[in-house]
């Protein structure tokens, strides 16, 4: 679809890294000679009616209005905050190796706006237009062990599976940090892992077609997980599906809701 320059917004994780570089004159001829069709879709996620925040391509779309081009085709994502930002903090990785892209510099920069300058995290989660529950989620990442931390700065851990170890005490988070950090292992699988059911291999004397429709069920879950920042568990039998969402505690439940559109009348 195609976007107006000015219904987007740049995502705040950019700018709180320092990611933004000036317009590039090489993209600005080009997009000059060859209009919108020179530039690949932008990815964007949607905001509000006709407004949207931009995840990928901002060097096109910092270079566009020079080139005197109004719109760009873009792919739209429908990403909850932590899916956001793990692409956004991924692109910038690739693009810039020196530079880390951590999510947890957004929750470093919160925590600083509080003790230097007094500002609440909800404050600051509106000024960054995060939601506050996203926000609460990645200051409590903070407190983790130090291994923990340094796996998810250095990108060898996704925020899901940190999550679910966030759980645990520091020296249970140690002890399960190389399994975790495993790729093939899905957040699903770290759920399991902390609370001790998690097996490696399945049983040979399964049949394959269970065996293909747990591991379809695990890729559901998953998915789910990741953008209710929850974890979920999904079981289909006879033609229904139950999902079960859990929630550890409150500000969880409450960040569940809010991505599911629920509102309370208390």
């Amino acid at each position: 679809m195609q976007v107006f320059i000015e219904t987007i917004r740049l995502h705040p994780l950019r700018a709180s890294l320092g990611a933004i570089e000036p317009p590039d004159s090489a993209i600005i001829d080009l997009l000059r000679q060859y209009g919108p069709s020179a530039a690949p879709p932008l990815v964007v996620r949607p905001m509000a009616e006709d407004r949207w925040e931009l995840l990928s391509g901002e060097k096109y779309w910092l270079a566009a209005p020079l080139a005197q081009v109004e719109a760009l085709t873009a792919e739209v994502r429908k990403l909850d905050d932590d899916a956001a930002l793990e692409l956004v903090q991924t692109e910038i990785r690739l693009l810039n190796p020196r530079h880390t892209g951590s999510v947890l510099n957004t929750a470093r920069a919160a925590v600083e706006a509080k003790n230097n300058h007094g500002t609440t995290y909800r404050a600051y989660a509106r000024q960054i237009g995060m939601s506050y529950s996203a926000l609460s989620h990645l200051i409590r990442l903070l407190s983790c062990s130090p291994g923990l931390i340094a796996l998810l700065d250095s990108h060898q851990i996704s925020l899901g599976k940190a999550k679910v170890l966030a759980r645990l005490s520091k020296g249970d988070q140690l002890k399960l940090l190389n399994q975790a950090k495993q790729n093939s292992l899905t957040v699903r699988d770290v759920e399991k892992l902390v609370v001790g059911e998690y097996t490696p291999s399945r049983s040979e004397t399964a049949p394959a077609e269970s065996n293909a429709e747990a591991s379809d069920m695990s890729k559901i879950a998953e998915q789910i997980s990741n953008q209710l920042g929850a974890p979920v568990t999904v079981k289909w039998s006879d033609g229904i599906a139950q999902l079960n969402i859990t929630c550890h505690g409150l500000d969880v439940f409450d960040g569940v809701l809010e991505r599911l559109g629920v509102t309370l009348e208390l």
